[in-house]
């Protein structure tokens, strides 16, 4: 989850960046029965996950805000949908659903803001699970990322020249029309 919003296709996030690393933890048994409470969903984030307040605001005022003023209102309420696909990922990540065999599985989560509804896929493989958690266009950024992230995309970009960027993107290879961008984040 962004800091603020994205045009990009894909973000890892502060947010994911904590939760994804306290569900991998030795607390993961923890954290999933916090899950499954009936506490608060961003209360566990914070006070179990360690989401700093800033960002647990931030997530009230744009992602789970009910209002007019929040992100994608005629999708909310979108938290349930939210924490039901972290719960799965986790309980994935732990027990292969065809054996009951016990895993430990780590659970790699990103943002992808290109459907036109609010979803949470998970793919799981022998060595991982990633959760991707869809939603709508959010709004633009307005703010330039400037840490560098594993993460590439390649796509036909017209004309570009290595080194160009845009708010969340660095050139870093071309090829005729096919360019190679970086990804960039909030440190």
């Amino acid at each position: 989850m962004a800091e603020e919003g994205t045009i990009g296709h894909i973000s890892k996030g502060h947010v994911h960046r904590i939760v994804d690393t306290y569900a991998n933890s030795n607390q993961r048994q923890s954290f999933l029965t916090a899950l499954q409470s009936t506490r608060d969903y961003l209360d566990i984030l914070g006070h179990d996950a360690g989401v700093d307040p800033r960002y647990i605001q931030n997530l009230r005022r744009t992602w789970y805000n009910l209002g007019a003023d929040g992100w994608w209102p005629w999708l909310q309420p979108i938290q349930p949908l939210v924490r039901q696909g972290l719960i799965a990922a986790i309980e994935l990540a732990s027990r292969d659903p065809d054996t009951g065999a016990v895993r430990n599985l780590p659970i790699d989560s990103y943002w992808m803001p290109i459907g036109d509804q609010v979803e949470t896929i998970i793919a799981v493989s022998m060595q991982q699970v990633i959760r991707l958690l869809l939603t709508p266009p959010s709004p633009p950024p307005t703010r330039s990322r400037n840490a560098l992230q594993p993460i590439w995309i390649v796509k036909n970009s017209g004309p570009q020249t290595v080194g160009n960027q845009t708010l969340e993107e660095v050139v870093v290879a071309v090829q005729g029309n096919i360019v190679t961008w970086q990804r960039k984040e909030f440190p």
